[in-house]
C-alpha cells in the first residue's frame, strides 16, 4: 500500500527500522558529496519521491554541506621528468612543422593591374544534387586567367553525410569509396592553376575524424608539388593579400556564428566584431542558401562581406524544413594595386568582364 505523505511517497518502507536509518544515513552522505537527489535514486535503487520524502522528513536539506576541495602540495618535478618535459617540447614543436594549415599568411602578388578573387564555397561534389556541370564550366573558365585568383572555402565534398541520406535513390552520395572521391575532386581542381587558398568545412572535417584522411591537405599537397602555391587555412584563418604597393586583410571561415534568416551577412559582421576588426574583407560560406558580396562601412571604414552560397542547389534535409534552393553566384572581389580600392561584384561572370576591362586585356 502506497501512502501520500508531504514531500514525496512513502512506497511501503519503514524509515524509523534499522534497514530504513541505515538508508537515511547513505541519502544524507550522497547528498552530502553533492548528488542530486536523482542521481541518488538511481544510485540506491529508489525513486525519487522516496529520496525527497526522507529529504523533507529528516531536514536533510539543512544539513547538506559542499564537500572544500583541498589541492594537493606542490612538488618539485624530478631531473628525468625535466628531461622528459625537455623532450616532449621539441616534440610539439616537430610536429607542427608537419601541419600544413596556417592560421595566417602573407602573399604577395607583384602588379600595378587590377587583381580578381573568386570566392566558392560549399561545392559537395560528390552528393547527387550537384551541379557537376556548372562546376566544371566555372572552374574552366576561371582556371589559368591571369590577374584571377580562386578562394574554395570549405565543403569541397559531401563525404558520407549519412545524417541526410534517405533510402530510395540510385546514386546515393554513400556509394562513392572516399579514395575515388579524392581522386574526382583532384582532377576537377587541376583545372585550377590559379587556386590560391582552401579552407576545411563541416563535411571535409566530418571525413578527417572518421576516417583519418585529410582530404583538403592532400588537394592543397598535390597542387604544391604541380607547382601551384596553394595556401591551406584549416577551419579558416587570415590571408594578408599584398597586391602592388597596398595590402589587403582578409578573413577566410568556412563558418561562424549569427546565422539569420533576416540578413544575410550576421557571420560576417560578427566576426569583425568578435575575432578582427581590422579586416578589409570577410568571407563566409556554410549556409547554402545565403550568397552575396556587399561593401560596406564598419568603424567608419570601407568593408566587403561576401557569403559564398553552394553548387548543392538542394538537399532532402533543407528542402522538408522549408530552406529554399542553395544558390551560387560566386562572388568576385576586385582589388586596386595602387590605391586600396575594392569593387564587390555579385557574379563571376561581371567580376571577369569587369577584370579586363579595367586592365584593358
Amino acid at each position: 500500500m502506497i501512502n501520500k505523505i508531504r514531500g514525496g511517497y512513502r512506497h511501503g518502507i519503514d524509515w524509523n527500522s534499522e534497514g530504513g536509518k541505515k538508508l537515511v544515513i547513505e541519502i544524507s552522505r550522497q547528498r552530502g558529496f553533492g548528488f542530486t537527489n536523482r542521481e541518488i535514486a538511481r544510485n540506491l535503487s529508489l525513486t525519487v519521491d522516496q529520496i525527497q520524502h526522507v529529504v523533507f522528513n529528516k531536514n536533510l536539506e539543512k544539513r547538506r554541506e559542499k564537500i572544500s576541495v583541498v589541492p594537493a602540495p606542490l612538488i618539485d618535478v624530478p631531473a628525468n621528468a625535466k628531461v622528459l618535459l625537455n623532450y616532449l617540447e621539441k616534440g610539439q614543436e616537430l610536429i607542427r612543422k608537419y601541419d600544413i594549415r596556417q592560421r595566417e599568411v602573407q602573399i604577395t602578388y607583384d602588379t600595378k593591374d587590377w587583381v580578381g578573387l573568386v570566392f566558392i564555397g560549399d561545392f559537395h561534389i560528390d552528393h547527387y544534387k550537384t551541379d557537376l556541370t556548372k562546376i566544371q564550366k566555372m572552374l574552366s573558365e576561371l582556371g589559368g586567367l591571369e590577374d584571377c585568383f580562386v578562394v574554395i572555402n570549405g565543403d569541397v565534398g559531401d563525404n558520407s553525410d549519412i545524417r541526410f541520406a534517405r533510402e530510395g535513390y540510385e546514386l546515393p552520395s554513400l556509394t562513392i569509396p572516399v579514395q575515388l572521391r579524392y581522386e574526382i575532386i583532384a582532377e576537377l581542381f587541376n583545372k585550377i592553376p590559379n587556386l590560391l587558398v582552401m579552407t576545411c568545412g563541416d563535411h571535409d572535417d566530418w571525413m578527417r575524424n572518421r576516417l583519418g584522411f585529410d582530404m583538403i591537405e592532400s588537394i592543397v599537397k598535390k597542387q604544391n608539388r604541380a607547382g601551384i602555391p596553394t595556401i591551406y587555412l584549416g577551419y579558416g584563418g587570415f590571408v594578408n593579400f599584398i597586391v602592388g604597393e597596398i595590402q589587403y586583410r582578409m578573413g577566410i571561415y568556412h563558418r561562424y556564428s549569427g546565422e539569420s534568416k533576416l540578413n544575410d551577412f550576421h557571420p560576417c559582421m560578427n566576426f569583425l566584431r568578435d575575432v578582427d576588426a581590422t579586416c578589409d574583407v570577410v568571407s563566409i560560406a556554410h549556409r547554402h542558401d545565403k550568397t552575396g558580396i556587399c561593401f560596406t562601412y564598419y568603424q567608419r571604414i570601407p568593408r566587403v562581406l561576401i557569403r559564398s552560397g553552394s553548387e548543392q542547389y538542394l538537399t532532402d534535409y533543407a528542402w522538408k524544413r522549408g530552406f529554399q534552393g542553395a544558390i551560387n553566384n560566386a562572388p568576385m572581389l576586385l582589388l586596386n594595386g595602387t590605391k586600396k580600392i575594392m569593387k564587390a561584384i555579385p557574379r563571376y561572370e561581371e567580376g571577369l568582364e569587369e577584370l579586363k576591362w579595367l586592365n584593358k586585356k
